[in-house]
Parts: C-alpha cells; sequence; structure tokens
C-alpha cells in the first residue's frame, strides 16, 4: 500500500502492472490463473480488490 501511494500520482498504474505480471505469469504457472490465484492466495487477492477501491479514481 505504501509503493502504491507513492507512486499514485505518478504516471504509473502500479495495480495495472501488476494485473499484467500475474497474467503473464499465469502461463507458466497455472496456479495463478485468476480462477485459482483467487483461490490459493485469497490474502493477495482482497488485497488487490482493496486497493483497487480504496486508492483509484
Amino acid at each position: 500500500m505504501t509503493v502504491y501511494e507513492y507512486n499514485y500520482d505518478s504516471e504509473r498504474d502500479l495495480l495495472g502492472e501488476l494485473n499484467a505480471l500475474l497474467t503473464q505469469l499465469s502461463r507458466e504457472m497455472p496456479e495463478l490463473t485468476p480462477e485459482q490465484f483467487q483461490e490459493k492466495y485469497s490474502n493477495i487477492d482482497k488485497m488487490i480488490d482493496y486497493l483497487d477501491a480504496w486508492l483509484t479514481d
């Protein structure tokens, strides 16, 4: 969250970059597909949802 807030006013969309990275990795690691990610890494998925809901315009 701190890193996100630090870069919030920059031109970089950190949530977008994170989602793109997870999409890229899911091609090589099936457990990172959106469905399995939610199941296996629910805390990280909730954190991403929280950041998306509270820190974006």
